[in-house]
């Protein structure tokens, strides 16, 4: 500091990075905890060899396509199909555009949406006003 106060900014500083830390363990707590459950629905409603393998897919962006959830789960189309239509069904996945000939589907995971989120949703519910990734920057 010019004014040579640096105690002051030094805690300012300090106190800026306790809550972030706190911030971020809530988040990282709120992860983990949907991880489980997602885990635990899956191993239940997916009565496939894939259940467990479909998970960390959707971990991997709040939006994708059905092609981008192929790619990275590594699954055959029929089964990622059915799997993301359970998802849809109970309530996981929302189904933001519905494919139509050479047109993908677009899926969203409001959940992880509202956790990695650094906006609060705008009505409190749903997806947030400024999620950090948009369509048009995860879909292919």
């Amino acid at each position: 500091s010019s004014i040579g106060d640096w105690q002051s900014w030094i805690e300012f500083f300090l106190e800026a990075v306790a809550i972030q830390a706190e911030s971020d363990t809530r988040r990282v707590r709120e992860l983990l905890a949907l991880y489980d459950r997602l885990k635990n629905l899956l191993a239940t409603r997916l009565r496939t060899q894939f259940a467990l393998q479909a998970l960390d897919p959707l971990f991997m962006a709040p939006w994708f396509s059905t092609p981008q959830y192929v790619q990275a789960s590594g699954m055959p189309r029929a089964s990622v199909a059915r799997i993301l239509g359970e998802l849809v069904e109970s309530g996981v996945l929302t189904l933001v555009r519905e494919g139509r000939g050479r047109r993908t589907s677009v899926y969203a995971f409001p959940e992880l949406l509202a956790i990695v989120s650094t906006e609060p949703p705008a009505s409190g519910h749903g997806p947030p006003a400024a999620p950090l990734l948009t369509v048009g920057e995860t879909i292919s």
